[in-house]
């Protein structure tokens, strides 16, 4: 009997593609459904917590738990990812206070 694989759907790799993607043609919505997939089917994958944070930019709450869970993962705060989304984070609340 020869096993039975079954496809289910895009890779975690492949939905980080597409969510760069997305993300470059400014599509939120599309990149964070990819991205909240790949973050249940592999919730310690330090790419897509970055992801999340740079696409949850203008919600800075839901941004700063991607940093905390990336910084987590990383073991530090020096990291490159961690310090750009840290920035990047930073940049978005100059120029949108309140």
């Amino acid at each position: 009997m020869q096993p039975n694989f079954t496809h289910f759907g895009p890779t975690v790799s492949r939905r980080l593609k597409l969510a760069r993607r997305a993300i470059a043609a400014k599509d939120w919505v599309h990149a964070l459904s990819e991205l909240n997939t790949a973050a249940r089917e592999e919730s310690r994958n330090a790419e897509v917590h970055n992801l999340l944070g740079y696409s949850q930019l203008k919600q800075p709450a839901e941004a700063e738990k991607h940093l905390a869970v990336l910084e987590q993962l990383n073991g530090n705060k020096t990291c490159e990812e961690n310090v750009d989304l840290a920035q990047a984070l930073s940049d978005y609340r100059a120029k949108n206070p309140g």
